[in-house]
């Protein structure tokens, strides 16, 4: 009788195992591409308190230049200015990176990231034009970075004002 027991619970904690490795897939990719549309629809059309969503706050402002450190952008910076940093290039006129997503339509190319089964996470943030994404478990697909051009070191004075 002990034997079957032992054999019983050993079945019920392999199942258990197995289907705790189950429920571990990748995050639908189609959610990424949705996400991709309603941040760029946001973006040209709406007000920071819209498009803030879609960030992971802190979120992180990227160099063109190799080598270069990212710095964050905390909430309350990225509320006060956000159209002094992602809508307005130093002479006023509309920054480079707003251009560059005038210029992009809802099918941007989506890079191949590798999906860690056992950590259940993508190795790395997925790019999607000038924006990284992140899976988040809770928020979804949220933006963790962002590269920009000249722009950059100009914003570094707006970015540390907390």
């Amino acid at each position: 009788m002990k034997r079957l027991i032992s054999l019983v619970l050993f079945s019920l904690s392999a199942h258990a195992i197995a289907g705790a490795a189950d429920t571990c897939t990748a995050p639908d990719m189609a959610g990424l591409r949705s996400t991709w549309q309603a941040f760029r629809n946001a973006s040209l059309h709406g007000t920071p308190d819209q498009i803030a969503k879609y960030y992971k706050l802190p979120v992180k402002l990227l160099s063109p230049m190799d080598g270069d450190k990212p710095f964050k952008l905390d909430r309350k910076p990225f509320m006060a200015h956000y159209p002094a940093i992602f809508r307005k290039d130093v002479a006023g006129e509309e920054s480079e990176l707003i251009k560059n997503l005038r210029r992009t339509k809802d099918n941007e190319y989506i890079s191949d990231v590798y999906f860690n089964r056992e950590k259940c996470a993508f190795v790395g943030a997925i790019r999607i034009n000038d924006y990284n994404f992140v899976q988040d478990k809770k928020a979804g697909w949220l933006i963790e970075s962002v590269y920009f051009g000249g722009d950059y070191y100009y914003l570094q004075d707006m970015a540390s004002d907390k």
